[in-house]
């Protein structure tokens, strides 16, 4: 849908919406996300880059690589971490803590998986 019009945010005095939303979302709204991705990608290092993104109001995350890893705030105050949007999803308190429980999902996956093999081996 990039390039759709329908898509692209429009702004109008204090909102900044686009058409195919229609939620009333505001530049402030906007520069928040901006923001606290910003933030959070400092917190969490150089290699870390903000995404901010609108969906019935304005959202951002951290990203690590080609979304290798996406870390955001979810509506609890905990952070989620997900690794390449895989069932590698994990919240925590912290940004780094979700981060760690992610990567503890998939290192106990890889686990399993090669005891599998090794099982499986004549």
């Amino acid at each position: 849908m990039k390039g759709d019009p329908r898509y692209a945010p429009v702004k109008d005095g204090k909102l900044y919406c686009s058409p195919a939303c229609g939620n009333g979302c505001t530049y402030a709204a906007y520069l928040k996300a901006n923001d606290a991705a910003a933030k959070l990608c400092k917190r969490l290092g150089p290699k870390w880059k903000p995404r901010v993104w609108e969906n019935l109001g304005w959202y951002h995350e951290a990203v690590l690589g080609d979304y290798v890893m996406h870390v955001h705030r979810i509506i609890s105050g905990a952070y989620m971490a997900q690794l390449r949007q895989t069932k590698f999803c994990a919240t925590a308190k912290t940004p780094r803590a979700a981060i760690r429980k992610a990567l503890d999902l998939a290192q106990s996956a890889v686990d399993d998986l090669l005891h599998d093999i090794a099982e499986a081996q004549p």
